[in-house]
């Protein structure tokens, strides 16, 4: 069992780039070890992310990907 993601496998699955994944890891969004040059980002954040978001600082801690708002047809 794969215990650690790579940026660009989150990246992935968010369908997002690596850089943003970084900008998360270094904002302190998402937890992560650094190896060397590189961020592993453990499968328990994987699992709490994909349940309650990424919290973004600047949106009053609104998770990415929970926008929400109203549609309005044009």
């Amino acid at each position: 069992m794969k215990n650690y993601n790579t940026t660009s496998d989150v990246a992935a699955e968010f369908g997002v780039s690596p850089v943003s994944v970084r900008a998360w890891i270094q904002m302190g969004s998402i937890r992560a070890i650094r190896l060397g040059r590189k961020y592993l980002v453990p499968m328990a954040e994987l699992d709490r992310i994909r349940t309650e978001g990424v919290p973004m600082p600047g949106r009053g801690g609104e998770p990415y990907g929970t926008e929400g708002g109203s549609h309005v047809d044009a």
